[in-house]
């Protein structure tokens, strides 16, 4: 796996305690972390989470109870120091209507949400999520999408 690309599915484990700390001071930082604490994800792949920052807080419980229910989630890590610098909930979707827009992006209806969703044409994998939106909506299949908050700009969709 490309270390710079996303996680996009489950957490496997979380790692306190000595594993921790050795994960955590295996990175370049600037700055200590107080807490930390390790998420392991599928494909052997690893994040640190700083449980003294309230944010981290936040996200730690909410992947808990992510993990609980089996629901993926979509990270994203700083190779240079393991960090988990995004963290985003996918959403089962259905998918309506999708319109080509005059700029190259594609206008994505999803069913249970009342934004209108954009599919860049510069995506790097703007095709492989295109058809992959295409035949989720021919088969009326729900699809787990990744968006970015403010712009509903998708990421990823599985």
């Amino acid at each position: 796996m490309d270390p710079n690309e996303p996680v996009f599915g489950p957490v496997e484990a979380f790692e306190e305690g000595a594993r921790a700390d050795e994960f955590a001071a295996l990175g370049t930082r600037k700055e200590r972390v107080g807490r930390p604490l390790v998420v392991r994800f599928a494909r052997n792949v690893r994040g640190v989470l700083d449980l003294a920052s309230p944010r981290d807080a936040v996200w730690f419980d909410v992947m808990r109870e992510l993990q609980a229910v089996g629901r993926p989630v979509y990270v994203e890590i700083d190779d240079g120091n393991g960090q988990i610098t995004t963290f985003l909930q996918p959403r089962e979707q259905p998918v309506g209507e999708i319109r080509k827009l005059r700029n190259g992006d594609v206008e994505v209806e999803l069913l249970l949400s009342h934004a209108m969703h954009v599919l860049p044409h510069e995506h790097p994998r703007f095709e492989a999520l295109l058809r992959r939106l295409e035949g989720a909506r021919r088969e009326n299949a729900m699809v787990w999408v990744v968006e970015t908050p403010d712009t509903h700009e998708i990421l990823d969709v599985k």
